[in-house]
């Protein structure tokens, strides 16, 4: 599962698969977070795993491991 999150969270970035993405991370401070990524990523979770973030939630999760953990609590 967490292959799966990990190359949806890539994919919104546009990030090369041989990326290192460490859980701890504030995926806001990634230097191309903007609005356009937010909601690439928002749309990835939601292609990848039939969930949809409300904004409201969207806003609390913090790190990376946030947003996957998120995701675990809503399968």
């Amino acid at each position: 599962m967490e292959n799966k999150f990990l190359r949806a969270f890539k994919e919104a970035f546009d990030l090369d698969d041989d990326f290192l993405v460490d859980m701890k991370d504030e995926f806001r401070d990634y230097e191309n977070w903007d609005s356009l990524t937010k909601l690439s990523l928002i749309a990835a979770i939601d292609e990848y795993f039939e969930i949809t973030i409300e904004n409201k939630q969207f806003e609390k999760l913090m790190s990376i491991q946030d947003l996957y953990d998120f995701i675990i609590k809503s399968k």
